[in-house]
């Protein structure tokens, strides 16, 4: 690469890096939110001006007569599947599998009515988890701009420049869990594809000691227009429950993405709206408890007075054994770091409790009822996208 395309892509990198932060910090406030729109709009026209700038550049370096060049800008749709079949997929290796001991029910063509009615005619103590088939199976994210390809994705995230908050460590209450701003293809190159070389080289009982990052609980799709043609609404997001809370009600179901290599964890909690959740990529594990077994997963106590009673005190990996070790990430974790296992009563009452368990693998989507507390765990290399709706 001259010096010219050099200084064009510092360049890029420095005004891609000066939007995204603005379109992360505005978030979900209205006010700053309407600005997205016009943000994403000069992100387009960013990219098109920059591949056509080094484009031009490489072409006039060359000998040969220039040749038609695939595009690679946010305005590409690349429906065919064929664009893609020869660029490598995400590693599918998993470093161990939980058994499934008490499946949750798997289901198909089911029609939005039958699901209204469902929610509406069983009471809330009723409500059960249940893990539907095929309501994303024909997403371009599953098919025809295929997430399982790191080419895919980077392409759709300007050859990765665009910025991401990613947290690091093992679960976001651990004391040694952090977060960072990183380019998309810095958080690839570190946390997706070096994890996955480490989980490979490692036998079983030294899988947790890694440094782990996961793009976690955000609105990826809204920050980068492109992903979000990829998927869409799960009809079943339609129907309209009892809300559990006047706070709860949205006209449009939330959307979150979770991007993450093998091992990285969402703890216990519970949501206050309905979830669905679709895999994407990759596998992951999941157990849920209803709500009615709140006092034996001891909610945990406000923390720097932020209330923190929707996370389980109860560590899940901590105590099947998972999660045995310290991740190795400096020299100054101590022993408070380490997650704390239950004793006596407390790890009696915990084993005995009733528990139901899935894995979930590409084109899943899991309901979840409002209120019951849910552990997710992926086991390998796992994109997904969760729908809140109330």
């Amino acid at each position: 690469m001259d010096e010219a395309i050099n200084d064009v892509e510092k360049t890029v990198d420095a005004l891609v890096e000066t939007l995204d932060m603005a379109i992360i910090v505005a978030g979900g406030n209205p006010v700053k939110a309407r600005n997205k729109k016009w943000m994403n709009w000069v992100l387009r026209l960013l990219e098109d001006a920059t591949q056509e700038a080094i484009g031009a550049r490489e072409d006039a370096n060359s000998d040969e007569r220039p040749t038609k060049k695939m595009r690679t800008g946010i305005n590409d749709s690349n429906d065919d599947e064929g664009t893609w079949a020869d660029y490598p997929m995400f590693c599918s290796h998993e470093a161990f599998t939980p058994p499934v001991v008490n499946p949750i029910p798997r289901l198909s063509d089911y029609s939005v009515g039958a699901f209204e009615s469902y929610l509406t005619t069983t009471s809330p103590e009723d409500l059960a988890p249940a893990i539907f088939t095929d309501l994303a199976n024909y997403w371009p994210a599953m098919t025809s701009r295929p997430w399982s390809k790191p080419a895919y994705l980077l392409q759709s995230t300007f050859g990765g420049r665009r910025l991401v908050p990613v947290e690091i460590g093992r679960s976001y209450i651990d004391a040694n869990w952090t977060q960072k701003i990183l380019p998309f293809r810095t958080f690839l190159s570190e946390f997706i594809q070096n994890t996955s070389e480490s989980l490979r080289s490692k036998p079983l009982g030294q899988s947790s000691i890694y440094r782990r990052g996961y793009l976690a609980q955000h609105d990826l799709l809204a920050q980068i227009p492109s992903l979000r043609a990829d998927v869409a609404i799960p009809d079943l997001c339609w129907a309209e429950p009892p809300l559990a809370s006047p706070a709860s009600a949205h006209s449009d179901p939330r959307l979150n993405a979770w991007f993450g290599p093998a091992g990285t964890i969402t703890p216990l909690h519970t949501d206050t709206t309905h979830n669905i959740l679709v895999q994407v990529v990759g596998r992951k594990y999941v157990r849920l408890y209803h709500p009615k077994y709140s006092n034996v997963l001891r909610p945990r106590p406000p923390e720097n007075g932020i209330d923190m009673s929707n996370t389980a005190s109860v560590d899940v990996g901590v105590e099947e054994g998972w999660d045995t070790e310290l991740e190795a990430e400096s020299d100054e974790n101590t022993e408070q770091d380490h997650a704390q296992s239950l004793h006596g009563e407390a790890k009696v009452a915990f084993h005995e409790t009733e528990y139901w368990d899935c894995i979930l693998g590409p084109g899943d989507s899991l309901y979840i009822p409002y209120g019951w507390w849910h552990y997710v765990r992926s086991l390998s290399t796992s994109f997904s996208v969760s729908f809140w709706w109330a």
